[in-house]
């Protein structure tokens, strides 16, 4: 606080110097009554940038500058006729009114600006929670239920081997066992991964983008491409799991609602940013309708970027389709 009264103060001194060249330069121009207005533009630039005092302080200087510059006898301290008198009373009531007015301004600018931060930072930490649990959530069902199912598929398969060798009819049934137990292995572990995709088997963005790719071109109509234009893509950690998400939301619009036949997902870096791209050839953006607000799976990839830092634009693709570009930026910037 101490520190942005004297900024302002600063801001105040730099306005009345300005505001007095101004004055000097339009001398010819400008009527003695006139001066006050320039001073008070000076006044409300110091009050806006620090609040009341610096605007106090500015009021103080422009009143002294006015009267020994620019109201009759100049460069001189006597006290002037009586409507110079009133003309600066004037301006002093109407820069205190200003000053404070500002004053209340910035005290909502800052309230406004330190509830939002307290916002961001809470949207943060549920995402973060969020995140959180379902990395927990992706673990055990990796390391619990799968080691679990693992063991009741060997001992399926142990049992399956004994009974065949014992030319037992139940044999099929237990080799049957054996298979499902495999199954729900699989589907365990695509649960984890879907939970947690850079976490339960370690896996980097480029590597978990590559699965995600596969698995989508498996169970679509669509051809998923994946390119990496830079190989040494690594974007922030609390990055990496937005991007993916994005990406996986980028995807399901893409089937869902373009009906893609071919679908590109670029991941690159501009020295400054992540950039991640997902491009199709199918029905392109429908007509824009400003009383529909846009759907939720556009509002949470904007809503993911924001958290991190960075953006989310969709544009038609030329050609046909739509493009979905994400900029993620190595380090977020700090807010006013």
């Amino acid at each position: 606080m101490r520190s942005q009264i004297l900024s302002g103060m600063l801001v105040g001194l730099i306005a009345v110097v300005v505001a007095s060249v101004a004055r000097l330069l339009l001398d010819d121009v400008l009527r003695t009554e006139e001066s006050f207005r320039l001073f008070f533009a000076a006044v409300v630039i110091a009050a806006w940038y620090g609040g009341f005092w610096p605007g106090l302080f500015t009021t103080a200087l422009a009143t002294l500058t006015v009267a020994f510059l620019f109201v009759p006898p100049r460069f001189g301290w006597d006290w002037y006729d009586r409507a110079s008198q009133s003309r600066t009373v004037l301006f002093v009531l109407e820069s205190l009114l200003a000053s404070l007015l500002c004053a209340s301004l910035v005290r909502a600018r800052r309230q406004a600006q330190a509830s939002f931060a307290e916002a961001r930072e809470l949207e943060q930490q549920l995402l973060r929670v969020s995140e959180a649990e379902q990395r927990r959530i992706g673990r055990d069902l990796h390391d619990g239920l799968g080691q679990q199912l693992t063991g009741l598929a060997l001992l399926g398969k142990t049992l399956a081997q004994r009974l065949k060798n014992r030319a037992a009819p139940e044999a099929e049934d237990a080799a049957r066992i054996a298979e499902l137990a495999n199954q729900a292995i699989r589907h365990t572990r695509e649960l984890a991964r879907g939970l947690a995709p850079l976490n339960a088997d370690a896996m980097s963005l480029p590597d978990a983008l590559q699965r995600l790719a596969e698995n989508v071109g498996e169970v679509s109509r669509s051809t998923v491409v994946l390119r990496i234009e830079n190989q040494s893509v690594s974007p922030r950690p609390d990055a990496a799991m937005h991007l993916f998400r994005i990406t996986q939301e980028a995807l399901t619009n893409a089937m869902r609602h373009s009906e893609a036949s071919r679908i590109e997902i670029t991941l690159d870096h501009d020295g400054e940013a992540t950039m991640l791209s997902v491009a199709d050839n199918g029905k392109g953006l429908p007509p824009r309708n400003a009383a529909k607000p846009p759907g939720m799976g556009l509002r949470l990839m904007k809503y993911r970027a924001k958290m991190v830092g960075g953006s989310v634009d969709v544009v038609p693709r030329p050609g046909g389709g739509t493009v979905v570009v994400c900029r993620v930026p190595d380090v977020i910037q700090a807010g006013p």
